[in-house]
């Protein structure tokens, strides 16, 4: 299967070059044009019709008048479509003016409970929100919608069926391999599974006594028609948002046909479901998508068909691509291994010369330094030898000194000998004093003692008369010889 050449394709081992997108922009649609594209409004119809006539079949059997304005709660992504289609559904019936119903919109609910009143509307309903609700939140929401809602709730939904999550995972395949993601709804459906219908309808049972499920899409021609529906990249126009409210309800699916969506529709009171074609429309808008209807089965499986060769032909691409890059890499990891080898092993002898030469500088260094030292030591030896031969003199110069001193030594012990003896004579004759000086000393007492005595005796006799006589007789002779009292 030949592909036309862009800039992006990638070499294969056959040297062809593939462009991986060439299939999905070789069918792309063409500009789209002013006027209203058929296919585009009928599948919105599809999708909105049902619900539309629900609720205006709550609005018109529940309400008990006309004449007041209703309000409506929709959970889901905001569709103009939806809301010309209900404008018209009520405005053709009578139930109410085109003007006196407002919808308000509510994304997908990631916090609960709803910031609403209780009865704040008359109608509540869930258009393909719930599947996109996490499990654990499911009947919460269910829960919240019947609390807000007056009149009734109506939710439109695929559940988990015979088909239905096998039809979505293969839309949702041909959607990742035409576009390279998953498709933005679908995927989220596989991520957190379908809702259960009878587990849906027993919650909406608890807060209502009359529940009823009609099965309004055919599983096949939703599957065609999404299929399809990939390969259309421009979005739904004005022209076909408003063409959507002029096509005739879609057929409910017949008894034991699988279907994709179901309705729910829970009120107080009973009443039958229908789904009657407005009073206006377009004849050639509603040939062409009844011819769509019928023919979306066949050329679902003719895209089937085709997706299942090209996807083949690309599979095989891949393998050969893989295989080849795997060898490519491969090779290049081999001598990736084998550069960084030979690049460890230069690092490594260079690390070995930087180390010689390293070593080599060090020698060379500590060469010098023993050059040096040696030069030293021979000046440092041949002060040794003259300080040595300076020794030698001294020694002998010590020698002499020494017997000199000897011969000194010996004169000085004669004369220590000859000193001794005379000391030993002296300290006999010192012996021999101290022993005379005791004697004197004793003999000097005695005197001292008589000269005491005697004072004493002459002071006695000084006193006395006669002394006192003496005394007179003595100045006297001294003053006849001349001489004076000094004397």
């Amino acid at each position: 299967m030949s592909q036309t050449p862009t800039t992006n394709n990638a070499p294969l081992a056959n040297g062809d070059t593939r462009d991986e997108t060439a299939f999905e922009r070789s069918i792309a649609p063409p500009a789209p044009a002013a006027s209203p594209n058929p296919l585009s409004a009928w599948r919105l119809h599809a999708r909105f019709g049902p619900v539309a006539s629900a609720v205006e079949r709550l609005m018109r059997h529940g309400s008990g008048g006309t004449g007041a304005a209703r309000r409506v709660l929709v959970i889901g992504r905001r569709s103009a479509a939806f809301e010309s289609i209900l404008h018209q559904s009520l405005a053709v019936d009578g139930a109410a003016s085109a003007g006196a119903i407002e919808v308000q919109w509510l994304g997908v609910p990631s916090e609960l409970p709803f910031p609403f009143d209780d009865g704040a509307f008359d109608a509540a309903v869930s258009m393909d929100a719930l599947p996109l609700v996490p499990p654990s939140s499911r009947e919460r929401s269910v829960v919240e919608l019947a609390r807000v809602a007056r009149i009734g709730v109506v939710i439109s939904a695929p559940f988990d069926g015979p088909g239905v999550a096998a039809a979505e995972r293969a839309v949702n395949d041909l959607c990742r391999s035409a576009r390279g993601t998953d498709h933005p709804e679908l995927g989220k459906h596989i991520e957190l599974g379908l809702p259960d219908l009878a587990v849906t309808r027993s919650w909406l049972e608890s807060a209502f006594s009359h529940v009823a499920t009609v099965p309004v899409e055919h599983l096949h021609v939703w599957q065609s028609m999404a299929t399809l529906e990939l390969f259309e990249s421009a979005a739904a126009t004005a022209e076909d948002e408003s063409e959507a409210a002029h096509f005739p309800v879609v057929v409910p699916v017949g008894e034991g046909d699988p279907a994709y969506r179901t309705l729910v529709v829970a009120s107080q009171r009973p009443f039958p479901v229908e789904f009657r074609p407005p009073g206006s429309g377009n004849a050639e808008f509603t040939a062409l998508a009844m011819h769509v209807a019928l023919e979306g089965a066949a050329q679902r499986r003719s895209l089937d068909r085709l997706y299942s060769a090209v996807t083949t032909d690309r599979e095989r691409e891949r393998r050969e691509f893989s295989e080849t890059v795997a060898s490519l890499a491969a090779e290049l990891h081999e001598r990736e291994a084998i550069g960084e080898m030979q690049a460890r092993e230069i690092r490594e002898r260079d690390l070995t010369i930087d180390h010689h030469k390293a070593t080599i500088a060090e020698l060379e260094r500590r060469i010098e330094e023993t050059d040096v030292h040696v030069e030293n030591l021979e000046a440092a030896m041949e002060a040794t030898h003259v300080h040595a031969r300076n020794l030698e003199a001294l020694r002998e110069e010590q020698r002499e000194r020494a017997d000199a001193t000897q011969t000194a030594l010996d004169e000085a012990r004669a004369a220590a000998e000859l000193t001794a003896q005379h000391v030993e004579n002296l300290e006999t004759m010192l012996a021999a004093l101290r022993v005379e000086i005791a004697s004197a000393d004793e003999r000097v007492r005695e005197a001292e003692i008589r000269a005491a005595l005697a004072e004493r005796q002459f002071e006695d006799f000084a006193s006395s008369r006669g002394g006192r006589a003496l005394d007179r007789y003595i100045r006297m002779k001294r003053k006849v010889l001349g001489k004076g009292e000094s004397e």
